[in-house]
């Protein structure tokens, strides 16, 4: 069966996880006025997604042509090919060998990514999961399998950050220019140093005052990848589509890149002219560096073995292992078992959507595969309560006295039921 339903009663987030949980196999169509976008699963892992009005396809070509890895000529040539005889872009470019496979899938997986990711943007709309659509992983159209966790995590720091991004990054047709030449900044990010390396340089040239000894400003990497872009001409919009970086990382690395006065808007009507001609000089080789740390060997192993000998008789006693004891034990265990409430908040909620039911026991969902049995307890290995009645439930973790948990219940009706309910008694 079928799970739909809008997004104001089941969050994107909910929806990715209990498929990612289930592992389902499927496709996920989402839709509001002016979009619809698709997202195809395979074991509960992404493996693809596309859009309507602006499909994927459209825009392939010419994101291709922004990062370099194909010239306007072959794209045209390519496209020239396709009204001929009605191919996928993707599959012409391979057969004329403009791009590798590899190039290609990566191409798909930036866009597939950044196409995910706005999603969670999206405060309304309806979706529909379909478990018998035909989901092929080897298909030309498909990318390396992304697990639902990852997507989860970088959504919800995108939610959690968009606001401020968006106080100072308004629109996506802004333009920006630097406020400082390409001279006085470090772009090592983009010469292939290390992250060691820059530890070390920062150690060799440092000043006593603790300033960087050759007085330029370091970029992060995501820095140093959007500065490149900034000529003047290009809006938010071709930075993100010639960048690699996906829309979110971009706009944070501008934002950043404002907060620190090294660019600013420009005025709208204003024509920007560069302070100094951008070159990629700061793209050569640089001399391989290294750095000699035989000689802490000797004190990391007499530093290891006195810790091991003065926490002998208490292990409790190593460093960091304080954190885990009185009040952070207690904080740890109640985050862990909101945790796994949640996890069965959702779970039961997925179940009655597909079910138009819900279950009599908790041990039902371990059954169907919708939880695994360690999500039946909490961190305290105490069982959680549950009771169910045909329009909601009440779900709650226990006490040590075996009484309900004030700070740890969850109670959910179901518009739906009680609109049942509702004509049944009429």
């Amino acid at each position: 069966m079928a799970l739909e339903g809008t997004l104001e009663d089941f969050s994107l987030a909910d929806i990715f996880q209990l498929i990612g949980i289930q592992r389902k196999t499927g496709v996920l169509t989402l839709r509001r006025s002016d979009e619809t976008i698709i997202v195809k699963f395979y074991g509960g892992q992404v493996i693809g997604a596309d859009s309507s009005p602006k499909k994927l396809e459209d825009r392939l070509g010419k994101v291709l042509v922004k990062t370099g890895l194909i010239t306007s000529d072959q794209l045209k040539e390519a496209l020239n090919i396709q009204q001929k005889t009605l191919q996928k872009i993707g599959f012409i470019l391979l057969d004329q060998n403009y791009l590798s496979r590899e190039q290609l899938k990566e191409a798909l997986q930036i866009q597939i990514v950044q196409m995910v990711f706005r999603l969670f943007r999206w405060h309304n709309g309806e979706y529909y999961f379909d478990q018998k659509a035909h989901v092929d992983p080897n298909s030309d159209d498909s990318i390396p399998p992304m697990s639902t966790e990852s997507i989860l995590m970088e959504g919800i720091q995108m939610l959690d950050e968009w606001p401020i991004i968006e106080k100072r990054i308004t629109n996506f047709s802004m333009g920006f220019r630097p406020t400082v030449e390409l001279s006085d900044l470090d772009l090592g990010e983009l010469t292939g140093e290390t992250e060691l390396d820059t530890i070390f340089d920062k150690i060799q040239d440092s000043s006593p005052d603790g300033s960087n000894g050759n007085d330029k400003i370091r970029l992060s990497r995501e820095e140093a990848e959007v500065f490149q872009f900034l000529d003047g001409k290009s809006s938010v919009n071709d930075i993100i589509e010639s960048s690699k970086l996906g829309e979110f990382h971009t706009c944070k690395a501008l934002y950043e890149l404002l907060e620190r006065k090294l660019i600013e808007p420009i005025p709208q009507g204003e024509t920007f002219i560069p302070i100094k001609e951008p070159t990629l000089s700061f793209m050569r080789e640089e001399p391989e560096k290294t750095f000699n740390v035989a000689f802490l060997y000797p004190i990391l192993i007499l530093a290891v073995l006195g810790v091991l000998f003065f926490s002998y008789h208490d292990p409790l006693q190593l460093p960091g292992a304080k954190f885990f004891r009185g009040e952070n034990e207690s904080h740890i265990k109640k985050a862990l078992s909101q945790n796994r409430m949640n996890v069965l908040d959702n779970a039961l909620t997925f179940f009655y959507h597909t079910n138009k039911r819900l279950p009599d026991r908790l041990d039902e969902l371990v059954r169907n595969n919708y939880i695994s049995k360690d999500d039946l307890v909490d961190a305290s290995r105490r069982p959680f309560l549950y009771q169910a009645s045909e329009a909601g439930y009440v779900l709650a973790a226990q006490t040590e006295d075996g009484k309900v948990d004030p700070s740890l219940q969850v109670s959910r009706i179901f518009a739906s039921a009680m609109e049942v309910k509702s004509n049944e008694s009429n």
